[in-house]
């Protein structure tokens, strides 16, 4: 286990703790001590925040590799059209994936010069033996050591891994502008005769890979060619706060109309969801995204919470 990994799960630990003392407290089940614990655990939890994003600073980059098979990749050399239109379809993917899993918004235009700092993706060039493209992106950790491109190329792994009955579940958190790259990446090599082999070390020390041969590429253009996104719908509601995480998740009841919400927070909410506690009454405006699959039926409902205030 790496010490990124070691660290990170200290830091998963110490958030858990910090949630079950807020719940006591919250609960009226607390008492002084408990409000002294619960102080304590913020302290060190903030300090392992600190540590771990001092040392995915020191890591700096990260390196994607995609080792390509076929006649025209040969001894290291692409034909520079193929190589241009796969570069530019997987930056296109990357950025697109990273904007939506901040915002919930699909990236129609240009990409964002926030965007294109914080991830900064340049291709590092090719290698000997059957081609090697090296992509390499900037970590970029936050004050709470998670990293928008880390996030990023976990989701994208796990839509490449993703089983038929998983696919709508994965391509709710890319949105619909990188699955559709990442279709036409599919469908580019396909074309072009070329497979793909996609390796990326991460700063947990895991190791992701697909392999996309022929058929998987062929599977994967025809199961992503059948998923839907509608257009986002934003509503409000009155209704209780019943949990609100520190890992930027939130569930709400609106007891009149006898729903439940539950989903993950803007972070440009933070300020406002500090003060909250569960059982406020609150009213909030959340955002409706539907992910479908044409074939089966299903759908993946995901709610986005916009803004809060109390009552």
């Amino acid at each position: 286990m790496s010490e990124i990994e070691q660290l990170g799960e200290q830091v998963q630990e110490a958030e858990e703790l910090v949630e079950e003392y807020q719940n006591r407290i919250e609960d009226d089940r607390g008492d002084f001590a408990d409000e002294l614990a619960l102080s304590s655990a913020r302290n060190h939890r903030n300090q392992l925040r600190e540590e771990l994003q001092e040392l995915k600073e020191q890591r700096k980059s990260e390196i994607v590799e995609f080792r390509l098979r076929g006649n025209k990749a040969i001894q290291g050399t692409l034909p520079l059209g193929v190589l241009s239109k796969l570069a530019g379809n997987i930056e296109r993917q990357i950025y697109a994936a990273a904007y939506f899993i901040k915002s919930t918004k699909r990236l129609v235009s240009r990409v964002p010069n926030d965007l294109l700092d914080k991830i900064d993706l340049r291709l590092a060039g090719l290698r000997p033996g059957s081609s090697r493209m090296m992509i390499v992106g900037d970590l970029s950790p936050d004050l709470f050591g998670k990293s928008m491109f880390e996030e990023t190329l976990t989701q994208i792994f796990q839509v490449l891994q993703a089983g038929d009955e998983e696919l709508e579940k994965y391509v709710s958190e890319i949105g619909p502008i990188a699955a559709r790259k990442m279709k036409d990446m599919a469908d580019r090599l396909i074309k072009e005769d070329l497979q793909v082999d996609i390796k990326w070390n991460s700063p947990s020390g895991k190791i992701y890979e697909w392999q996309g041969t022929t058929p998987r590429l062929g599977a994967l253009k025809t199961n992503l060619n059948q998923i839907e996104s509608h257009d986002p719908k934003v509503f409000s509601v009155e209704g209780r706060v019943k949990m609100i995480s520190s890992k930027g998740k939130f569930r709400i009841d609106d007891e009149e109309n006898e729903e439940e919400y539950e989903g993950k927070y803007s972070p440009n909410i933070k300020d406002s969801i500090e003060d909250l506690s569960i059982e406020d009454e609150i009213e909030a405006e959340i955002e409706k995204v539907i992910t479908e699959n044409l074939t089966t039926g299903r759908k993946k409902i995901k709610y986005r919470l916009k803004d809060i205030s109390y009552i």
